[in-house]
């Protein structure tokens, strides 16, 4: 009776454990759904009205988009040769200024 109680405890153990260390793996996955894939392209250097921001275009979207600023907790990694980097990212658009289509990034993470 002792070792059937002493093994049923052992498997529960080991089951629980298998668990958690099974729930704690992930892939960068932050849990996020992100509703676009898109390429960061490069920096808008041009100086004009409607210039500006970094220049993003969006899968299966054939317009090119600007984004002026990215969320606080996103780490823009700025090295030229690296670029366009490929990234996912969840966005409102924010204005159309003379045909230049401005976002606001909700969530975006470097795939």
């Amino acid at each position: 009776m002792k070792k059937m109680i002493i093994s049923r405890t052992l498997i529960s153990i080991a089951l629980i454990g298998f668990f958690l260390i099974g729930s704690s793996c992930n892939d960068d996955d932050d849990g996020i759904v992100y509703e676009s894939t898109a390429m960061l392209i490069m920096p808008d250097f041009a100086l004009c009205p409607c210039c500006g921001g970094w220049i993003v275009e969006i899968e299966n979207d054939s317009s090119r988009y600007r984004i002026e600023t990215f969320p606080e907790d996103f780490e823009l990694i700025w090295e030229e040769e690296d670029f366009p980097k490929a990234i996912d990212l969840n966005w409102t658009l924010n204005r159309d200024c003379a045909g230049t289509l401005f976002l606001d990034v909700d969530d975006i993470r470097y795939q």
